[in-house]
């Protein structure tokens, strides 16, 4: 912190108003986690737990708690375990092909508590492809044998109105959330914005309940709500890109190349805007190389 402090030319023990964790106690713990270290020397620093995890947690805590949710991703989970199946696969890759042949084929995604943006995924595949699911199963129990015939006798036996009902509702409620959830993890998005986006999706998700349970949150729009941070989902994804940057094969690179390297990566879409003359022109008229001759 305070080398980055020197770098930048700035004093954070007087300037951080603002630190962003998610809720892992060696991050935001109260007593020795990063954030009560950081504040006992910048005094004026406030800790903000992502919004972005937060809104997952609730997610996960409603979804093991209310029965039918609890029931409903459980059967999800167990057709995308069956369709996995190497043979089972690719007769739902048919099935699909023969079924809907001006659409792009679709893929079941595998549940993650902490990637809720595959519960929204597989409810949208599993709606917009239930008659796709209904006939692999019915194929496979009347040409199958073995546990493979009744597995999908079983889940074919679950596939009842109650189910359809259920994957409309989800559809819609996950379709709601998961926009909410790609805004908050923008490293763009400010304190005040995320408060009022995430109160009008209590107001949507209150007008499908038809109850008036939840209140509206208060706007937070004084300057500090601007300043705080929302979320840490962009920092973490650092750490899987050095993952993919940093293989075997490359791993006598220099601290430095991988930095740069990484940085690349994460900000993608930012570099592939740059204007590759451009840049071309700014290292040959940087290099010391005479053997290379970019000109």
């Amino acid at each position: 912190m305070s080398l980055l402090s020197k770098k930048l030319g700035l004093d954070y023990k007087s300037s951080l108003v603002g630190l962003g964790f998610d809720g892992a106690s060696v991050m935001s713990g109260g007593i020795s986690g990063v954030q009560k270290r950081i504040k006992e020397k910048a005094l004026f620093a406030y800790y903000v737990h992502c919004c972005g995890h937060k809104l997952n947690l609730v997610l996960t805590s409603v979804a093991k708690n209310v029965p039918q949710a609890s029931e409903f991703f459980s059967l999800l989970e167990e057709v995308y375990i069956f369709a996995s199946n190497a043979v089972v696969h690719e007769k739902f890759l048919s099935i699909q092909r023969e079924m809907f042949p001006e659409e792009h084929i679709r893929e079941f995604q595998h549940l993650s508590d902490t990637r809720w943006w595959c519960q929204a995924t597989s409810c949208d595949d599993a709606l917009l492809r239930l008659e796709c699911i209904i006939r692999l199963l019915k194929e496979t129990s009347a040409d199958d044998t073995g546990a493979r015939a009744v597995s999908a006798r079983g889940l074919l036996a679950q596939m009842d109105p109650e189910f359809v009902c259920l994957l409309q509702f989800f559809s819609e409620i996950l379709g709601k959330i998961n926009k909410v959830s790609h805004w908050l993890q923008d490293k763009q998005a400010d304190l005040g914005k995320a408060a009022k986006l995430i109160s009008c999706l209590r107001e949507d998700l209150a007008d499908v309940r038809n109850s008036n349970l939840i209140e509206n949150y208060s706007n937070m729009v004084d300057e500090l709500s601007v300043t705080l941070p929302v979320t840490s989902a962009s920092c973490e994804r650092c750490f899987s890109k050095m993952k993919i940057v940093k293989t075997f094969l490359r791993n006598s690179m220099t601290s430095e190349r991988l930095s740069n390297t990484a940085l690349l990566s994460v900000e993608s879409k930012r570099a592939e805007s740059i204007d590759l003359d451009s840049f071309v022109d700014e290292f040959d008229s940087r290099h010391d190389n005479c053997r290379i001759k970019l000109h």
